[in-house]
């Protein structure tokens, strides 16, 4: 083989393996510069709001299921109660799955009206009184949030979000998870 194509040859070679790995560092590096879209309808909480930030009793067996957490910080009028019963509804369409998801409210203070309500139509919501002020992942607004079993919260919605899109976020998290 004739010596300049060799060395061309051998230059080539070693660009070749060099080439991506000094892409993948300057990617690295520059990461913040770019926005890649996500699947995710909910804001992702980075780093995730730990259980104990919440200040709210948990059953015991916080740590083996998925966790919907419903916070109000107001009196639980019409449109609350609609967007509790498609919440439920969300849950029932979980089927299979349903059992690895359990549905908490916690409001500051909650009417004999409410707990009459939820007891009659969402019997399987746990209700949780609640401090006087909101948890600072919710950017001091009512809101839903999703809880690993691990207790890390780590998808916050708007109170008044699409069910549906809590349904895709909380399906998507359901079938890739091997725990809860």
């Amino acid at each position: 083989m004739h010596p300049k194509k060799s060395k061309f040859l051998f230059w080539f070679i070693l660009a070749l393996f060099i080439a991506p790995f000094i892409a993948a560092s300057w990617l690295y590096a520059h990461a913040e510069n770019f926005h890649f879209k996500t699947k995710n309808k909910g804001l992702f909480i980075s780093p995730p709001a730990e259980i104990a930030a919440l200040n709210i009793q948990f059953p015991e067996e916080v740590n083996h299921y998925w966790w919907i957490l419903l916070f109000q910080n107001t009196a639980c009028e019409t449109d609350c109660q609609n967007q509790l019963d498609s919440i439920r509804r969300m849950h029932l369409a979980l089927h299979k799955n349903q059992h690895r998801v359990h549905v908490l409210l916690a409001q500051k203070d909650p009417s004999p009206q409410l707990r009459e309500w939820l007891s009659t139509h969402v019997p399987s919501f746990l209700f949780a009184p609640m401090n006087n002020f909101l948890p600072s992942f919710l950017e001091e607004q009512p809101g839903i949030a999703i809880m690993d079993p691990h207790g890390n919260i780590i998808l916050r919605y708007p109170f008044n979000a699409n069910p549906e899109d809590i349904f895709k976020d909380l399906k998507t998290l359901l079938h890739n998870s091997q725990i809860g």
